[in-house]
């Protein structure tokens, strides 16, 4: 199973973006599943996000070159100002994912690489997560397999901003998290909340 993210970038008052997004995903007939679309509430504001998973990369490809092409990319007309994919692969640990209400709340993080370190940094994270799950599971982690370097992407479900600061306050006691020697193979790191839209299946 392989994923594409996509953040869009959505002029400042253009009406129930997130909602317009979701349903002109929904209905497309795009080949890939369609999984996620969630509004920004904290970090970089004014977006949304769609998640969407595919079976095989010529799929993604396929549906990635026809919204480009689309005159009504997404539905919301002027409304679009900024578009930016990733494709993904995720680690072995996770399953397709599948439509329901995990969260309502979504921290997304996204890790830029140094050349080369991703092999290493998937083994400790290997080595490390299973611990970091026994406080809260994450929704997804996967890395991107195009764009301008490596980059770990990692998404987490929580009930409300109160518990995620309460889980990972216990984690970081426990010393289960974060991922020790992490940071010297990190550039740089970006953390965004999101809620989810009127249609998203994962909520």
């Amino acid at each position: 199973m392989l994923y594409q993210v996509t953040w869009l970038g959505v002029r400042i008052g253009t009406p129930n973006a997130a909602g317009t997004v979701g349903a002109w995903v929904r209905d497309a007939g795009l080949k890939g599943r369609f999984l996620a679309c969630w509004q920004s509430e904290f970090g970089v504001l004014n977006q949304v996000l769609v998640l969407q998973g595919y079976e095989d990369a010529a799929a993604l490809a396929e549906d990635r070159e026809r919204i480009a092409q689309s005159d009504e990319r997404y539905g919301i007309g002027d409304g679009l100002q900024s578009i930016a994919t990733a494709s993904c692969r995720p680690m072995d640990l996770f399953g397709p994912l599948q439509p329901g209400e995990v969260g309502p709340i979504f921290e997304v993080r996204s890790y830029v690489l140094r050349a080369g370190a991703l092999p290493e940094m998937m083994e400790r994270w290997g080595r490390v997560l299973p611990g970091r799950m026994a406080y809260s599971k994450p929704l997804i982690v996967m890395h991107t397999m195009d764009g301008t370097g490596p980059r770990l992407i990692h998404i987490w479900p929580y009930a409300s901003i109160e518990e995620r600061e309460r889980i990972r306050s216990e984690a970081a006691k426990a010393g289960v998290w974060p991922v020790k020697g992490a940071p010297g193979s990190l550039l740089s790191q970006q953390s965004e909340i999101f809620v989810p839209g009127p249609v998203s299946p994962i909520r």
